[in-house]
């Protein structure tokens, strides 16, 4: 079938037909765009068949219905994202602009608090953010205390810290 004009020429408006039809049945295109995919796949797919050839003439239906669903969603695609160009990106960056600041808050509210600690509390606590891979056990090993006193001491700071950035939020 490589170089069959005259079967190509035959299958082509009954290709049309069943591909326009899939298109509107499955998936509700109208028919001036079931159409226009149509056309697009058969000049891909008349293209293809002329460079390769057809092995095996029960796929060649499989490729065109294949490729018209995804050509049809291409197109449905692209249309939408025509109709919001600029307004994703526009809320985004102001987005992050914001998220940005109130994490500079959040950050300047935390080292306050900090500050607010007694010095071995500022410490433990210091040790811990500037080491955040090390266990209780490397914590604990580094204070001379046991695994149980770094962990219970470790969230005793954290609820004292939370309750500080709490109340300097709600200010």
């Amino acid at each position: 079938m490589k170089n069959d004009s005259e079967a190509l020429n035959d299958l082509t408006p009954k290709l049309v037909k069943v591909l326009t039809r899939y298109l509107q049945i499955r998936f509700g295109a109208s028919t001036e765009g079931a159409e226009d995919c149509v056309q697009t796949v058969l000049m891909r797919g008349v293209k293809r068949i002329k460079e390769d050839g057809v092995e095996k003439l029960d796929s060649l239906l499989a490729y065109f219905l294949t490729s018209a669903k995804h050509e049809y969603f291409r197109i449905k695609k692209a249309k939408h994202s025509a109709h919001i160009p600029f307004v994703a990106e526009e809320h985004g960056s102001k987005a992050y602009q914001l998220e940005e600041i109130l994490q500079e808050e959040r950050m300047t509210i935390l080292t306050d608090c900090i500050q607010q600690l007694n010095p071995s509390s500022r410490e433990y606590i210091l040790y811990w953010l500037k080491n955040p891979s090390h266990n209780a056990q490397d914590v604990a090993d580094h204070f001379g205390i046991n695994v149980n006193a770094a962990w219970t001491r470790k969230h005793r700071i954290l609820k004292v810290l939370q309750a500080c950035c709490q109340k300097k939020l709600d200010q």
